[in-house]
């Protein structure tokens, strides 16, 4: 494999120098000029077993290059879901934050009206809830004047029990 495989023109330069000192020792009075190497063939016994050495070297490189090539693809995938993914938490965390921002502007939104009045003020704050959890109910609130008791909500739908029993009428 190596004389096969050797680049030709060091091995004509070096086959030059080694005949020249054959002749030389000989004192035959011949100057070489020059050697030319034109093809260099495996012995006919051996030139199956070498392209099939040949063969299976630019196999091994072929897959070699398809294996590097399917490594930078799964690097690439493997890359891109990382790059989704910090993108997926950097958004669900600037979302958790202007959530937070928010509730923070409300609490301090609520907190000069609380402190003023905290009573009706937490009074609303009931009926807002109310309403959020009854959507859909018409409610009729009425206020208990003789103080000491809770407020009465009338959930019944409006009609003739109403005006019967007095709730909801007007004075």
């Amino acid at each position: 494999p190596q004389v096969l495989g050797e680049n030709q023109a060091v091995m004509a330069s070096d086959l030059k120098r080694n005949l020249q000192g054959s002749l030389a020792s000989l004192r035959a009075g011949i100057e070489v000029l020059g050697i030319i190497i034109e093809t260099i063939h495996p012995p006919a016994g051996a030139a199956p077993a070498y392209r099939n050495v040949q063969a299976a070297e630019v196999q091994a490189a072929t897959e070699i290059a398809s294996e590097k090539g399917r490594a930078e693809a799964t690097l690439s995938t493997a890359k891109m879901q990382a790059e989704t993914r910090r993108n997926e938490a950097t958004g669900a965390a600037a979302q958790i934050e202007s959530g937070a921002r928010v509730d923070l502007t409300n609490m301090q939104a609520d907190d000069g009206p609380y402190r003023a009045a905290p009573a009706p003020f937490m009074m609303e704050r009931y009926f807002a809830a109310l309403k959020a959890v009854l959507p859909g109910v018409p409610l009729a609130i009425v206020d208990n004047p003789l103080g000491g008791g809770l407020s009465t909500i009338d959930l019944r739908p409006p009609g003739s029990d109403r005006l019967s029993t007095g709730i909801g009428r007007e004075p």
